[in-house]
């Protein structure tokens, strides 16, 4: 009896197998099969499609990176949906640091800097502050196409 799943996952699997030893041929093959329904899930939540680009890019990039462990998964799709997840929570979190952020550098502007070292200081804050943020969330650079 003919099981298209069945089959599907079959193929899955076989592809898995191969970008585990590091088949780009293989890669191309999963990106192009799933890359659109990745891109429609992150856009759901993130409604930007420059930032939903970014999260697939990444996502992309995390499961070429672990392809080694690849051989413990049981589903291609939920283990890209789950990369994709974690990717898109990852991007949340930076976002409310970053409002928070510049909540508090916004409230500073309104109280008056007493002396020079509190001015030397505050600048020496905010830098660690904007370090702080680019190591939360390093932005990617380059693009991918879906298609």
């Amino acid at each position: 009896m003919f099981q298209p799943g069945k089959q599907n996952a079959d193929e899955d699997n076989l592809l898995l197998a191969q970008v585990a030893v590091g088949n780009e041929q293989a890669f191309n093959q999963i990106y192009h099969k799933t890359n659109k329904n990745i891109y429609n899930a992150v856009m759901a939540y993130v409604k930007n499609e420059h930032t939903a680009i970014e999260l697939v890019q990444q996502v992309y990039i995390k499961f070429w990176n672990n392809r080694k462990k690849l051989k413990d998964v049981r589903s291609l799709k939920d283990y890209l949906f789950i990369i994709a997840r974690n990717l898109t929570l990852d991007h949340f979190k930076k976002v409310t640091i970053e409002t928070a952020f510049f909540a508090e550098l916004t409230s500073r502007e309104n109280y008056p800097v007493n002396s020079i070292d509190e001015r030397l200081e505050q600048i020496e804050y905010d830098k660690l502050l904007m370090n702080a943020l680019s190591a939360i969330a390093p932005s990617t650079e380059g693009g991918m196409a879906f298609g």
